[in-house]
């Protein structure tokens, strides 16, 4: 829009604002039509960690864990399965946290659970 003069409904697309900004850059693993079951997300939200005063953040990383280990997913690494599921173990300040972590800093569990525990 250089060199014009730009009005408010210029500003009204999603494709100006919204973007991925996802904190996760996953290496891709080789299974296709992989899909994780809706019970494990459902499973994983249960016991979300909110980032109040009496939660354990070592406990909400032991519970995910213990989750993603029970799953039957050949080919499928269990770094990815939790990377994924993760984000869907959080609210309030949790999600604040994770959202301000720097796009595509995390590609691993090992690197996500050394963030969450600092």
């Amino acid at each position: 829009m250089q060199n014009q003069k730009a009005t408010i409904g210029d500003f009204n697309g999603t494709d100006l604002f919204y973007t991925n900004r996802s904190t996760f850059k996953l290496p891709p693993f080789k299974r296709e039509e992989f899909a994780i079951h809706p019970a494990y997300y459902d499973l994983v939200s249960r016991g979300k960690f909110r980032g109040a005063l009496d939660e354990s953040p070592f406990d909400h990383l032991e519970v995910l864990e213990d989750i993603v280990s029970s799953t039957n997913t050949k080919g499928v690494p269990a770094d990815y399965l939790l990377c994924i599921l993760f984000p869907h173990s959080l609210a309030s300040r949790g999600t604040s946290w994770l959202r301000q972590l720097e796009q595509g800093s995390i590609t691993n569990w090992t690197d996500l659970k050394n963030a969450f525990m600092n």
